[in-house]
């Protein structure tokens, strides 16, 4: 197969992508150490991002709204994303949502599916294949949520705690 020099690039990142979406899930691979609660993971005093002040976002509120309506995002997390079953709040509350994870912390679980301490989340949330405005954007629409104080279930169909 003939390739020009600039095909190269993009034949690159495709197969990159299709290599990280054939190996994106590690449940066939050996246990990692789980947080207590993969679901909604929490910063405490031993986890990356405990302590700290959420930074500044840089993105436009608006511009996520768009994005998390075409993420569905509200599809799982509910209407007001406040959560809904096991699917976790993820409006700024500070005990039960995500109000004390950093813009990082936001932006890994979108798309990457980590928590705050790097573990893995429940395998149902889906990764968020965008570019870095994108998830600035996100991240200041989830900041700009109304705070709702809504504790949901722990436990990630399938995999349990």
């Amino acid at each position: 197969m003939f390739m020009s020099k600039k095909s190269l690039p993009l034949f690159g990142l495709s197969a990159g992508l299709v290599f990280a979406l054939a190996c994106g899930s590690d449940d066939s691979q050996e246990p990692q150490a789980q947080s207590a609660d993969p679901v909604n993971e929490k910063p405490d005093a031993e986890k990356p991002d405990a302590g700290k002040t959420p930074s500044p976002v840089k993105g436009d509120a608006a511009q996520g709204a768009l994005v998390a309506e075409e993420q569905l995002c509200g599809s799982c997390h509910g209407a007001d994303y406040a959560g809904v079953g096991y699917y976790p709040n993820i409006t700024p509350h500070e005990e039960t949502g995500i109000g004390a994870w950093s813009d990082q912390g936001i932006a890994n679980a979108s798309a990457e599916g980590l928590g705050v301490a790097g573990g893995t989340l429940c395998t149902l949330m889906p990764r968020a294949f965008l570019p870095p405005s994108d998830l600035a954007d996100l991240v200041a629409y989830l900041r700009s949520l109304p705070a709702v104080d809504n504790e949901v279930s722990k436990e990630c169909p399938g995999r349990g705690r």
